[in-house]
């Protein structure tokens, strides 16, 4: 008899992943694909939806016919996204690392952004922003509506266009977290946006032209993978003082709060939007990943010391944010698993407790807990060690 699993497909920027997750939460099997989706037509990069498409069916199909895959969810980095005309044809918007010299077009977009109070986005360069895709391409095409990746995803299997608010929320210029609701930004755009449905919400089943063999399979609304790995922490660890960091290329913090606070643009705190829209969580990134390399590729001695300093100098910018000194700090991704780094943060910081993620598919079983009506309890020792 075939096991029973739950399919994550994990759109990330460097690999697409493929995670099947037992009724038990443990990640039975990891099948990567390199993401080498981006195209060039016309001097801008785009995502090749058609080559996404194909590729996820193959490896889909191919799971299938040795595993019983009941429910199927995306999640995928920030920034990307693709639109839907009223003929069902998809397109790409704009690849995050696109550049686009229309000075016309970029001085209207500039002029259009909301007060960073309303939306709390910070503005990164060429298109780390939804809002931004949201603007040029309804200014270029019209009729057209808005697609999140997970959003995309799902559509291949559903057909049916359905948005989440971790993604939506995701340095976008899309979301007033004071009114919760879509953003001044939205009204004046040709770009329609679709429904949105809390993170892990049921979407529906798999449509039978879709060669899987249990026809009964599930399809779940996806999410931010960031924001997956938060909820997924948010399970054991829970306290006032607890700060979650997601470790990779860019290191991500996270923390949630009840209600929505006052913010500096020039703090370099921004917000993301929980699944069931309910408070904010208060992150901060910077390219921690990045900085180990190139510290690395100079043959610079004590890397993992450097490293511990600069994410101890942006840990300590939550300082108001915590009741007492004491922090208790939850790290998941790959560098949750270099000890020298992890020993190097709590000897640079007093009063710190520090837990990492066991498995590295900490998004997966994040939006895999949030899609499962049933809860089981989960013992942290199964998922986290302390250093």
């Amino acid at each position: 008899m075939k096991k029973k699993v739950s399919c994550v497909i994990d759109f990330g920027q460097s690999y697409l992943k493929f995670n099947l997750i037992t009724p038990n939460y443990l990640v039975i099997k990891t099948q990567i694909k390199k993401n080498d989706f981006k195209v060039s037509i016309n001097n801008f990069i785009y995502y090749d939806g058609l080559k996404i498409e194909k590729v996820i069916k193959s490896y889909i199909t191919r799971l299938s016919k040795k595993f019983k895959i009941t429910s199927i969810v995306p999640i995928a980095h920030g920034s990307g996204c693709f639109f839907i005309n009223n003929k069902y044809r998809v397109k790409s918007g704009f690849h995050f690392s696109s550049d686009f010299n229309n000075k016309e077009l970029l001085t209207k977009y500039q002029r259009s952004i909301p007060e960073f109070a309303e939306t709390f986005t910070p503005n990164y360069k060429q298109f780390h922003n939804l809002g931004k895709n949201l603007f040029l391409m309804g200014r270029m095409q019209e009729d057209l509506e808005l697609m999140t990746i997970p959003s995309y995803i799902s559509w291949l299997f559903t057909k049916k266009n359905i948005i989440d608010p971790s993604y939506i929320s995701c340095h976008s210029y899309l979301w007033n977290f004071k009114k919760r609701k879509f953003s001044n930004f939205t009204k004046g755009n040709s770009i329609k946006i679709p429904s949105i449905k809390s993170s892990g919400a049921d979407i529906g089943y798999i449509k039978d032209k879709f060669f899987i063999e249990n026809k009964n399979c599930k399809v779940y609304n996806g999410m931010h993978d960031t924001s997956a790995a938060f909820h997924f922490h948010k399970n054991f660890f829970n306290d006032q003082n607890t700060i979650f960091l997601s470790t990779g290329t860019t290191f991500v913090f996270g923390k949630f709060l009840k209600t929505v606070k006052k913010l500096k643009e020039s703090s370099n705190f921004y917000y993301l939007l929980p699944a069931n829209l309910k408070g904010v969580i208060l992150s901060r990134r910077f390219h921690g990943g990045l900085l180990f390399n190139d510290l690395q590729n100079k043959k610079t001695k004590f890397t993992n010391r450097l490293l511990a300093l600069n994410t101890i100098k942006e840990l300590n910018t939550y300082t108001k944010y915590i009741s007492s000194n004491n922090v208790k700090l939850i790290i998941d991704g790959p560098f949750a698993k270099n000890k020298e780094f992890l020993f190097n943060l709590k000897k640079y910081k007093e009063n710190i407790t520090i837990y990492y993620a066991k498995n590295k598919n900490t998004p997966s079983l994040g939006i895999v807990y949030l899609c499962r009506k049933k809860k089981i309890r989960l013992s942290i020792k199964d998922y986290y060690k302390k250093i």
